[in-house]
């Protein structure tokens, strides 16, 4: 009863971060809505600007996740040799890679999680990288230890769910059917299989990005430059916007005669054909043309927003494209 009850509890926790985390996804993925773009603009653009993305969230995340590599262990101190037997099961468990997707599922999520268990060889215990969309851990308040876990996950059309306890391993499987994508139920499970843990500690390790004492679930290294990318966005299709309708020059005439269809729309006298020579027999007649709208400010603003990003998240100047009159040197790169 009480493993339920941990499945039930962390099962709600991963409800409740899951809106936040999907958002983070997107912004990751470049998928986010246009927070910005009004009603106005995407009628005026007749729908054709869906989404658009300038993606300093994901190059913030994959600029720190690529220095970010595991090139051996020692256990003994800083100055003993390394551990091969170590760094065989590291490498036979395919982290090299999966390491990799655990920096950048921090990097992106806040926080990731690895599982060590028992494999099919006994000599090598298997490790797996696991998404915070899938798990939540339960903490100790006073020394902050893992005490249990739970990964929920679908498959098949049922829901699947293990819980990671000190003494053992709780298997469930959901007795209803589950729909892939809607949510799990919190109740409802059959226990599968249940699993001694003779390591006597929960054997799941959090990788939190920026935790503090009191927050454990870690912060996305791109919260700080969200807002200001959205508002990137903003600019790029108001410009677009502008560049569609008011950088070309508009012409006007006076002195026309309007003449109007059967309908009562009015007829354009010079049609749209590029080269097209206007001319009026009428002497009254007046032509001229309306100054077009620069887009030298969006361009300011944009080179604004970006150097405030660049403060924000640390990257150089070069990596968002901000080289100035003078680029940098390779050494000062």
């Amino acid at each position: 009863m009480v493993t339920l009850d941990v499945l039930a509890d962390l099962g709600r926790k991963i409800d409740e971060t899951a809106p936040r985390l999907a958002d983070l996804d997107a912004y990751y993925a470049g998928r986010q809505p246009m927070a910005f773009l009004s009603a106005k603009s995407r009628l005026a653009l007749g729908n054709g600007l869906r989404s658009l993305s300038v993606n300093f969230p994901r190059l913030v995340v994959t600029s720190l996740a690529e220095r970010l590599r595991v090139d051996g262990f020692r256990t003994d101190g800083p100055d003993s040799a390394p551990d091969t037997e170590l760094w065989r099961i590291w490498r036979r468990n395919g982290m090299p890679e999966q390491s990799a997707a655990a920096h950048v599922e921090a990097l992106a999520l806040g926080r990731a999680f690895v599982v060590v268990w028992a494999g099919t060889d006994p000599a090598v215990p298997r490790i797996t990288v696991e998404s915070a969309r899938q798990v939540a851990v339960q903490r100790d308040p006073a020394t902050r230890e893992v005490t249990a876990a739970v990964k929920r996950w679908t498959a098949d059309g049922r829901a699947f769910a293990t819980v990671f306890e000190r003494d053992r391993i709780t298997r469930y499987v959901s007795q209803a059917s589950v729909v892939e994508g809607a949510g799990i139920p919190l109740t409802g499970w059959t226990v599968r299989e249940v699993l001694d843990n003779r390591m006597g500690v929960v054997p799941v390790v959090a990788l939190v990005n920026r935790g503090r004492l009191l927050d454990h679930d870690g912060v996305s290294e791109m919260t700080d430059v969200l807002d200001l990318t959205d508002a990137l966005a903003k600019l790029h299709a108001d410009a677009l916007v502008t560049s569609e309708f008011y950088a070309r020059p508009r012409r006007w005439a006076t002195g026309l005669e309007i003449v109007e269809d059967e309908a009562g729309v009015p007829i354009n006298p010079f049609g749209t054909e590029d080269g097209r020579v206007w001319q009026s027999e009428a002497p009254e007649t007046r032509f001229g043309q309306f100054e077009q709208a620069r887009l030298d400010g969006y361009g300011d603003l944009v080179a604004t927003l970006t150097q405030e990003i660049g403060a924000l998240s640390g990257l150089p100047p070069h990596y968002l494209g901000l080289n100035g009159d003078q680029p940098a040197s390779a050494d000062a790169i």
